[in-house]
């Protein structure tokens, strides 16, 4: 137990004046509308996160997402251990489509988007609970709302990803830590050590959260002066928490040494300063991702301004909590980890990206609350302006996530529809960087949407590159007509030859730029036409190797950029190769209007019903009419075949 001493004289006056001062009738304070002002909140908070969700295609990291949650329990453990992530999001995600069952026709992008939207809702109550344990109810209420409409918040509660459930097991592990040093009841140690654990298999930069904790508690031995519990007792009891985290994580532990030691993964992110890492993390506690105008600094100056006015005031609005100081442990709480990732990223490698700060963000609301609160004992008309203007700046900030077109997520849907039914037989699609297969695995057409319907054919085979090089492949290569459409994943041109582990089944890999030219010439040799599907392609391949070859040795014959934040692009290339396989042609000698003759056709003999029929057709034109014609209309109708 950690008891806590009973309230001084000067305890209950300060305490006596609070209560005067909350029971005005201004319409935050009075306790008449407070719980309708709550169910509000959260009611506009949900409103705000479901407006829009799915509306975009998803972008590559999401696709990765949905793409694992497809796959079974051991395909999906098997393929995150050699990833960037753990696998506890997307089991999570493989058992709500296995109850939803969202489909490329059916929702897709809405319905895949619900857990992050849950647990980003979640957030509201979590953060009024902490409000109210460590100041008051209306700091809770603050709280809530600003969360509730902030664009930092509703961006990630859309996105199909890990980082609104890493934010609530972190509030629930801080929440825990709290209720643990108030009362001392080691329940809350043990609801600790299971959130702890939980988040350590969603998120790899969750350590740096659990880092911030340990350090919280050890300010709070240092300052609490009313703690009457033995120091050896209170240690033990939270060091026995902390073992009970690592060993829920420990079968997961070589994995992730292995992955920080010895990364699988391109080096894709470069050195961030550390003046760009604070405005953009002070920033982005207001306005997120999608600053209005477009602009950073003004938006960081005044969530500094607003954080130095909680520590100065927000202790006033503290209520009888044996947690010292609670206005500066949230500060720390964001500020601990977020500096752990910047200082690491100055000293051994970049890890720094705004997005992982969220994970941390949260609890600085219930900072940004109580300075309001405080400001107001002062200066009343200051802090609703201040709040009026905090909840215009949000409805800004959204106005810019959902409109303007530098922050809309990159098209695959669009770009995959396109080339699966405009691809040909003979045909082959370069994927460039190759990780990004994960798209058109997501993204192509896989189901009937009504009787009259169809589908291209799928891809038949998905490998890399250089296995053309190395001659790993048959040759030649046996082109099924009209089926055969391979997928060929590029490595890291010149890259380090530990991308990937060397493991075969890696999405990462290295090959040299002597070995990545031999496979596109062998490509070339039989294909007539290439697809280029391009994203992040300046990163697996800095030096425009593939880039360069496709432009000397090839024809462009079809070059669409898609919108998008990352400039997803599809090209189509033309080669000297001839098709390969056909079915055998049958004469036909039929004359059009005295213009044009059909000298033969090729068809396969039969075609599953719902699919699309490829048919090659061999045109002639008279020589004395070889003038350019017209523009013309063809039309293909099947008919029953007499008997």
């Amino acid at each position: 137990m950690i008891p806590t001493q009973a309230p001084t004289t000067e305890d209950r006056t300060e305490t006596r004046s609070e209560t005067r001062f909350e029971s005005g009738p201004n319409l935050i304070t009075g306790m008449a509308w407070h719980r309708p002002l709550v169910l509000l909140g959260l009611l506009v908070g949900f409103a705000l996160r479901l407006f829009r969700l799915g509306g975009e295609s998803l972008w590559y990291d999401e696709t990765v997402s949905v793409f694992l949650a497809q796959r079974s329990i051991p395909e999906l453990i098997a393929h995150t251990a050699r990833d960037i992530h753990p696998p506890g999001y997307y089991v999570l995600l493989h058992a709500w489509q296995a109850l939803v069952h969202p489909s490329l026709a059916h929702g897709l992008e809405f319905l895949y988007a619900w857990p992050s939207l849950a647990f980003g809702l979640l957030l509201l109550p979590l953060l009024y609970a902490l409000g109210r344990k460590l100041f008051n109810p209306q700091v809770g209420l603050l709280a809530l709302w600003l969360v509730g409409v902030n664009p930092f918040h509703i961006w990630y509660s859309q996105e199909v990803r890990m980082y609104t459930l890493g934010a609530a097991l972190g509030l629930l592990v801080l929440w825990a830590a709290i209720r643990w040093w108030e009362d001392g009841d080691r329940r809350w140690l043990a609801l600790y050590a299971l959130a702890a654990g939980t988040g350590l298999y969603v998120l790899y930069y969750f350590a740096f959260l659990l880092v911030g904790i340990n350090g919280l508690v050890l300010l709070w031995l240092v300052m609490d002066r009313r703690r009457r519990a033995p120091l050896v007792r209170t240690l033990g009891a939270w060091s026995l928490a902390q073992v009970t985290a690592l060993l829920l994580w420990l079968p997961w532990w070589p994995v992730f040494w292995r992955q920080i030691t010895q990364p699988p993964v391109p080096p894709w992110r470069t050195l961030v300063e550390l003046p760009t890492i604070l405005e953009e993390a002070l920033a982005g506690l207001l306005v997120g991702q999608t600053p209005p105008g477009g602009e950073l600094w003004p938006w960081a100056l005044l969530s500094g301004i607003l954080l130095v006015l909680g520590l100065a005031f927000g202790e006033r609005t503290r209520r009888r909590s044996s947690v010292p100081w609670p206005v500066l442990s949230l500060v720390l709480y964001f500020a601990i980890p977020a500096g752990a990732i910047a200082l690491l990223s100055a000293l051994l490698t970049p890890l720094y990206h705004v997005r992982y700060l969220f994970t941390y963000a949260p609890g600085v609301m219930v900072v940004l609350a109580a300075a309001l609160w405080g400001l107001r004992r002062y200066y009343r008309w200051l802090c609703e302006i201040t709040l009026l203007g905090l909840l215009v700046l949000s409805g800004w900030g959204l106005s810019e996530f959902w409109s303007n077109p530098v922050y809309r997520a990159d098209d695959h849907r669009g770009a995959v529809a396109h080339l699966a039914w405009n691809w040909r037989p003979g045909d082959a699609v370069i994927v460039n960087a190759g990780w990004v297969y994960t798209a058109l695995s997501v993204y192509w057409p896989k189901e009937l949407t009504g009787p009259e319907s169809t589908l291209p054919p799928r891809p038949a085979w998905s490998g890399r590159l250089s296995d053309y090089a190395n001659q790993s492949l048959p040759t030649p290569l046996p082109l099924a007509w009209p089926s055969f459409l391979p997928v060929l994943r590029t490595g890291s041109v010149d890259g380090p030859p530990s991308l990937g582990w060397g493991l075969a089944e890696s999405d990462f890999y290295a090959m040299s730029r002597a070995e990545t030219l031999q496979a596109l010439e062998r490509v070339a040799e039989e294909h007539p036409r290439l697809w280029h599907y391009r994203l992040y392609d300046t990163v697996s391949d800095p030096e425009g190797a593939i880039r360069d070859w496709l432009a000397q040795e090839t024809a462009l014959r079809w070059d669409q950029p898609y919108p998008g934040r990352d400039f997803l692009r599809l090209q189509l290339f033309e080669t000297q190769a001839e098709l390969a396989t056909a079915p055998p042609p049958t004469p036909d000698d039929v004359l059009f209007g005295e213009r044009l003759r059909l000298v033969e056709h090729a068809a396969p003999d039969t075609v599953p019903a719902g699919t699309v029929l490829y048919a090659w057709l061999d045109w002639q034109v008279p020589q004395e009419l070889a003038a350019p014609l017209p523009d013309l209309r063809m039309s293909l109708r099947l008919v029953p075949r007499e008997p």
